[in-house]
């Protein structure tokens, strides 16, 4: 009988114990911060903005004009040319991919990286993957945003990935 008793108080202990921890968990669901609205739509912004600019921005590539190229011109040289470095954009003594790359990285550092952003921005055709860029961890909720980027080869997806 003794026994017995001992069983059932220990059933009834792991049934308390149980109970416990699921009210633990809904708690901890529940009063998780959901972001409003405005936090949505301020990272959608800065997304869209962010490649935006970055394919605007003027570089220190000037054409025989004396025009400063934009990132998206050195962007389709690059691509276009991709296997024939003789026929890609000079930019004092750089290549336009190399040179591309070079800004991209910085104007990356000098806003995303430093702003605390973690992100992952890729530029490529289907499947092949021209460049890549990335400050992990690449952890939590996402906003994406892709620009297409006319080329000869084809359609160029530069694609944001922003993260919590």
């Amino acid at each position: 009988m003794k026994n017995k008793a001992q069983t059932e108080a220990i059933g009834l202990a792991v049934i308390v114990i149980l109970i416990s921890l699921a009210i633990i968990f809904a708690l901890a669901f529940s009063l998780r911060e959901k972001p409003t609205i405005k936090e949505t739509y301020l990272k959608a912004q800065l997304a869209s903005n962010t490649l935006n600019a970055l394919l605007k921005t003027d570089t220190e590539c000037y054409s025989e004009s004396n025009e400063p190229y934009t990132i998206s011109q050195l962007l389709q040289n690059c691509i276009e040319n991709w296997k024939h470095p003789a026929n890609q954009i000079n930019c004092s003594g750089k290549l336009s991919c190399d040179f591309t790359k070079t800004q991209i990285g910085q104007l990356l550092s000098e806003t995303l990286t430093q702003w605390k952003k973690h992100y992952a921005l890729t530029i490529g055709i289907g499947n092949v993957t021209y460049f890549n860029f990335t400050n992990p961890p690449l952890k939590g909720s996402r906003e994406l945003e892709t620009f297409p980027l006319s080329t000869r080869k084809g359609i160029v997806l530069i694609t944001l990935e922003l993260y919590d």
